[in-house]
């Protein structure tokens, strides 16, 4: 019996790390292919971090961190003519966590 329980812990911890790393790389990969595609929009040259979530031919997600604070966000982008421009911002969570100054995806 304590075989089994080695064997399936060891497999749920297997299974969610290789996500978590495998989600990470997915986002560094879209920021290094594309980060560029996006540096003409002031939130995003001047952000201290910025890094491509989702990114689609006619719609992408980024998540920044302002210059001027510590707080993180999503912008929202679209495609028009040709020529990225800025849809919105949102929010990763809001600050009636414990996690206040934890920034996702890990850019400290």
């Amino acid at each position: 019996m304590k075989k089994i329980l080695k064997i399936l812990v060891l497999s749920v911890f297997i299974y969610y790390t290789t996500f978590w790393s495998l989600s990470i790389l997915k986002c560094d990969y879209l920021t290094f292919k594309h980060k560029n595609e996006f540096m003409h929009l002031p939130e995003v040259y001047t952000a201290t971090m910025v890094k491509v979530m989702e990114y689609e031919d006619d719609h992408a997600i980024l998540y920044r961190i302002n210059a001027t604070t510590t707080y993180g966000g999503e912008l929202f982008c679209k495609k028009e003519n040709g020529k990225w421009v800025y849809d919105g911002m949102g929010s990763g969570w809001s600050t009636r966590g414990t996690a206040d100054d934890y920034i996702w995806p890990y850019g400290r």
